[in-house]
């Protein structure tokens, strides 16, 4: 055999050898950039179908609140004292009633917020509020 041939079969090898480990090296990063993009798909999948229930839930309540007085009682609740402030001779009892409010536990005033909150159609802020203030990943407050 001649050392040309020889030569050139290495090459050959040499160059079949590296084009397998390259086109190796191209279908796993396709395959990885598939997954990626599966995965990209599942979750915004996720998120669609949690945006439609939130907004589901907000049409139902906004439905259901055409015939509830909660959010009117909320209303009163917190303009009451809002009124008294304004005649000297209740004043003090408005700041008496606040001072004895912040006398209770943490988590009574949360879920006074985050009741409030609900009511008013603010669901997402008041899972971020009790998720804040009551510890958790938020997922558990149905709201």
């Amino acid at each position: 055999m001649e050392p040309i041939t020889i030569i050139t079969g290495l090459f050959t090898l040499g160059k079949s050898i590296v084009g397998n480990f390259l086109q190796r090296r191209v279908k796993k990063q396709e395959h990885k950039t598939k997954m990626i993009e599966m995965k990209l798909g599942l979750k915004e999948k996720r998120l669609e179908t949690q945006l439609l229930a939130d907004v589901d839930i907000d049409r139902i309540n906004t439905e259901n609140m055409a015939t509830s007085w909660k959010d009117e009682f909320i209303l009163i609740l917190f303009s009451i004292p809002v009124g008294m402030s304004f005649i000297p001779k209740l004043a003090p009892y408005v700041k008496e009633g606040f001072d004895a409010l912040g006398t209770t536990p943490a988590w009574f005033q949360v879920i006074s917020v985050v009741m409030c909150l609900t009511i008013y159609g603010h669901r997402k802020l008041a899972r971020l509020f009790a998720t804040r203030f009551l510890g958790g990943n938020g997922k558990n407050v149905n709201s």
